[in-house]
């Protein structure tokens, strides 16, 4: 499935908001009617034994996300509610591409996504998705259509259909480059940057794209490359020289050269338009709101190994009690590491006064007016 933009995602399945007890919760795992390869059983006598290694996966994960369940919040509850709910959809997923597996290519299939799967569970806390603090529905939305749909699928007997591009588009200093980068992590994928603005930019997309042809063919998992290219619209708005040549080579890039162009850009719009209409996702990446903002201060706290003395939500609302300053997410790092280097035992009070003498944002008003435009161009 393709879509237009990933702000648009809404869960398949509504909290519920009353949560009265834990049996509810623990049992949403094993109600969902999902089992591995309706057909298994005509294809490969051997399918339970090999099913049950993806089975056992997932009744693992229940199992360690039960143990968290009891005595917990109302809010810790639905958050595990919710991870539930991506478990489900990453299940089915799965079990739909096993499904159109033959009896042939079955048992391969099976063993190319554990393979997959385990790789992605144990990527470095510095890698991937792990880097990326917040923005769950995005990240679950890219790992079930694009990591799982396309780039494991890929790796099986199956094949997919990878998309050419993807977009990242947002006010500056908000970690769009590094959302592309952990997206191209987490995918188990190569990854080369460039930036939009070189002089020789489409030379150097091409030979990229010529080296992960080559790294793909020679790679025995089928490793796909993704090509970052930051301020694309230097490269491809109606005045670049480049143009014509930038938009015959995203036609078929994935298809031709086994890779897939991430696009960052604060102002996509300036991007052409018949580019625009290949791509595939445009994902949205937003300042952060209070949730992302704790899980911000909360990552960066424990990079530090610090638990400063006072209250955390009166930091988070102190960035939030000014209407006229929207910090970036860079803003909300750089204010942290700041208190840090002044102080040696800092507590939240003094991350609090940062705030107050930080004059300037990244992010102005009319930055967040031209993103609202943007979304709703990009989405129609």
């Amino acid at each position: 499935m393709k879509i237009n933009s990933i702000s648009n995602f809404n869960y398949s399945q509504k909290l519920n908001k009353n949560i009265t007890g834990h049996t509810h919760f623990s049992n949403t795992f094993y109600t969902n009617p999902l089992s591995f390869g309706n057909d298994s059983f005509k294809k490969n006598d051997n399918t339970f034994d090999e099913t049950a290694k993806l089975r056992k996966r997932y009744e693992q994960i229940n199992q360690e996300r039960m143990k968290k369940v009891y005595d917990s919040s109302l809010e810790s509850q639905e958050e595990l509610m919710r991870e539930n709910e991506r478990t489900l959809r990453e299940y089915k997923k799965i079990n739909e591409i096993l499904d159109k597996s033959n009896k042939h290519n079955y048992s391969r299939d099976v063993e190319i996504m554990l393979k997959f799967l385990k790789a992605i569970d144990n990527i470095e806390k510095n890698k991937g998705f792990n880097r990326i603090s917040g923005y769950e529905e995005i990240k679950e939305k890219l790992k079930e259509e694009f990591i799982l749909s396309s780039i494991m699928k890929d790796r099986t007997s199956q094949g997919a259909d990878v998309p050419n591009a993807v977009l990242f588009y947002g006010p500056s200093n908000n970690g769009k480059t590094a959302f592309a980068q952990a997206l191209a992590e987490q995918s188990l994928s190569n990854i080369v940057t460039i930036i939009g603005g070189e002089d020789d930019a489409m030379e150097m997309i091409k030979n990229a794209a010529q080296k992960a042809l080559k790294n793909y063919n020679e790679s025995p998992d089928k490793k796909r490359t993704i090509i970052v290219l930051n301020e694309a619209e230097l490269l491809t708005n109606k005045y670049s020289t480049d143009l014509d040549e930038f938009k015959d080579f995203i036609k078929n890039c994935s298809d031709k050269y086994k890779c897939t162009l991430f696009l960052t850009s604060n102002t996509p719009l300036l991007i052409d338009k018949e580019i625009l209409a290949q791509i595939s996702f445009k994902v949205p990446v937003e300042p952060a709101d209070r949730k992302t903002c704790k899980e911000i201060i909360v990552d960066n706290f424990n990079t530090a190994n610090i638990k400063p003395e006072g209250n955390i939500d009166n930091l988070v609302n102190a960035f939030f009690v000014d209407p006229e300053k929207i910090y970036s997410n860079g803003d909300i790092v750089h204010i942290l590491k700041t208190t840090l280097l002044r102080k040696t035992n800092p507590q939240i009070v003094d991350f609090i006064r940062t705030i107050k003498k930080y004059d300037k944002t990244s992010i102005s008003a009319e930055d967040i007016n031209n993103f609202e435009e943007d979304k709703k161009a990009l989405a129609e």
